[in-house]
């Protein structure tokens, strides 16, 4: 019953008494064995109700000192929670200005009281990393995750996230393996573990999760970019990046590189446009070529090889493979260019080109002009991809009519007449055919 109510009562309960009383006083005599009683009926009910007012706050009284433990312990916890928020607040605050020592005391004083422990402790989990204090931020994660087991995720990734940051890479892959296996679709985990792998050089399982990041939209150009980068500074290349192909032309054209890995699919001007302009210029023609492309673009890769691409890798891909096809290019623009006095030795074949000789496993090959010029041709590059014109044009000139079963009737003679060692001629189907190169 509302205070206001009360009052209101009493109050109507006393105007109905005056009023009765108003009109006849009465009179009333109480008798208790030998003791009588005379008073009126005004005094009466005055004393009536004087006594249930005594009567009524006596029980209140009663049950206020009988709750008075329950009231005290929600008084504390009122409190606590005050303290704690309080606290928090301040440790974050400190934790924004550095003072990582000072937050984590404040994070954890109160967290037991807070309405939010799993924060303080995660909170504090981050100030103790900062302060290099594993253990500490081991036992905060402990009991950031029994404040709330239905949390795991939450506090997995804030551990798999510190544990990157600190360069503890088998605790990470740990964990984040655990976040795999109890959240198999999520994005952000998804993102760790492209960057646990890069740290660890772990190319083969990168290049495993890369469709499932593009499926998912978790990877972008600028990440790939990204990956690729790192995995070429960790093998002591400088590397400048460009968004656009526009951008890329401009930065290539005013300082020239030792070699360009080029996406065929680019925003504005495209890959073969770069490709194209980068071959006439005078400062680049002779700067190499590696297209990246994905599968179903032999179209767009052999017009490129054609422009003088030197090279191309098919997405996905592995950076292990990218970083071994960027080593050989590389190598093969510094070394002098063989004459006709040069023996080229490839696996167990030993050509000759003065005398015009093919030794195969020991063996004299007896080999026609054409078919000579074209084993020549793709052992002077291996792993460089020829197109079919490419071979015709090298072989014969530009006036020689280009027809694909022209080059694939040399390459089956070859293949024949070479035995064993034909296996070395490798066909890159939809594209031409290249010289196996040796790693």
């Amino acid at each position: 019953m509302s205070a206001l109510l009360k009052v209101w009562l009493f109050v109507l309960t006393g105007a109905a008494i005056g009023v009765v009383l108003s009109r006849d006083t009465g009179y009333v005599l109480l008798s208790f064995g030998n003791y009588t009683v005379e008073m009126s009926l005004a005094l009466l009910l005055m004393l009536i109700a004087l006594l249930f007012g005594l009567l009524y706050f006596a029980i209140r009284l009663i049950a206020r000192t009988l709750h008075l433990p329950q009231d005290v312990r929600d008084w504390k916890q009122r409190r606590g929670s005050r303290l704690a928020q309080q606290a928090m607040t301040r440790g974050l605050l400190e934790m924004s200005e550095g003072n990582w020592g000072s937050a984590e005391k404040r994070l954890v004083r109160f967290a037991d009281r807070s309405e939010t422990p799993l924060l303080n402790y995660l909170a504090a989990a981050r100030a103790a990393q900062l302060q290099g204090a594993h253990d500490r931020r081991d036992g905060y994660i402990r009991l950031a995750h029994d404040a709330m087991p239905s949390a795991d995720v939450a506090v997995s990734l804030t551990q798999a996230e510190l544990q990157l940051a600190d360069h503890q890479l088998e605790q990470a892959l740990a964990t984040l393996k655990h976040l795999r296996s109890v959240a198999p679709k999520h994005n952000y985990v998804l993102r760790l573990l492209r960057r646990l792998y890069e740290q660890l050089g772990d190319w083969e399982h990168l290049r495993e999760l890369l469709p499932e990041l593009r499926r998912r939209k978790v990877e972008d150009d600028a990440d790939l970019a990204s990956t690729l980068g790192l995995a070429l500074e960790r093998e002591g290349y400088e590397i400048v990046s460009y968004p656009t192909g526009r951008e890329g032309l401009v930065g290539i054209l005013g300082n020239p590189p030792d070699l360009v890995l080029l996406d065929l699919m680019l925003p504005g001007i495209d890959g073969l446009e770069v490709t194209k302009r980068l071959k006439k210029s005078p400062k680049t023609e002779r700067v190499p070529i590696v297209m990246l492309s994905a599968k179903g673009e032999e179209a767009d890769i052999v017009t490129g090889l054609e422009l003088g691409a030197d090279d191309y890798i098919a997405k996905p891909f592995s950076p292990r493979i990218m970083v071994a096809r960027v080593r050989t290019a590389l190598r093969r623009k510094s070394s002098k260019t063989q004459d006709d006095k040069t023996t080229v030795h490839i696996f167990e074949l030993e050509i000759h080109p003065g005398r015009r000789s093919v030794l195969a496993a020991g063996k004299p090959v007896d080999l026609t002009f054409t078919e000579f010029q074209v084993l020549y041709l793709l052992a002077q590059r291996p792993g460089w991809v020829f197109t079919r014109s490419m071979i015709v044009d090298a072989v014969r000139g530009d006036d020689y009519p280009v027809t694909d079963r022209s080059v694939d009737v040399q390459i089956v003679g070859l293949r024949k007449k070479l035995g064993d060692c034909g296996k070395y001629i490798e066909t890159v189907r939809g594209v031409g055919y290249r010289m196996k190169e040796i790693l």
